[in-house]
């Protein structure tokens, strides 16, 4: 299995348009520093956020580590519109639960040009320690970033590549896409 040099380069630029577009919504109240990390290890968060892409020549996962605090919860709240204090664990759960999907369906949609038959899971919530276990995957190819707010808050995207054959695709021209296309309202 092979994941070619082009296509490394794709996937790192699909990356980094879907965390934009992800984050898009909250500009107003965030701007934020995007940056590429080495490796995983400099994450720190205490859960993640997974979601998986199947095709018939590729799997891929996407995750979003954060953590359940008072930075994250006025994050949420800023997403939602409500005060911090009006945000539980559950609509701060769901509130994440969408951007990781938001993030997923970007990377899914701009892939879909390459790769037309694909599935897209439903989010699962996993702790950090879960993390430990990702090597077992097998994935051939991940990018890491860091997404920060002035507000000093952090967001922790992954992106892993699973190939059943070799991948080769040119990034550019997916990527000039509408992304208001598939908008998800949050609630």
């Amino acid at each position: 299995m092979m994941i070619t040099e082009s296509a490394q380069n794709g996937f790192a630029a699909i990356h980094r348009q879907s965390i934009e577009d992800t984050l898009q919504p909250v500009n107003d109240s965030h701007q934020w520093d995007i940056q590429s990390l080495p490796s995983a290890e400099r994450i720190q968060a205490k859960e993640f956020i997974i979601l998986t892409i199947c095709s018939f020549t590729f799997r891929l996962f996407t995750t979003l580590h954060f953590s359940y605090d008072p930075n994250t919860v006025e994050y949420v709240a800023d997403v939602l519109k409500i005060p911090a204090t009006d945000v539980t664990k559950e609509k701060f759960y769901d509130c994440l639960k969408e951007s990781s999907n938001m993030y997923c369906g970007a990377v899914k949609r701009t892939l879909s040009n390459v790769c037309s038959h694909s599935g897209m899971s439903t989010p699962d919530i996993l702790g950090q320690q879960s993390y430990l276990f990702f090597e077992n995957l097998k994935y051939e190819y991940e990018q890491h970033s860091v997404a920060v707010s002035q507000k000093t808050f952090s967001l922790f995207f992954g992106l892993y590549v699973c190939p059943y054959r070799e991948l080769e695709f040119e990034a550019s021209a997916m990527l000039k896409h509408d992304s208001s296309q598939g908008e998800v309202e949050l609630f």
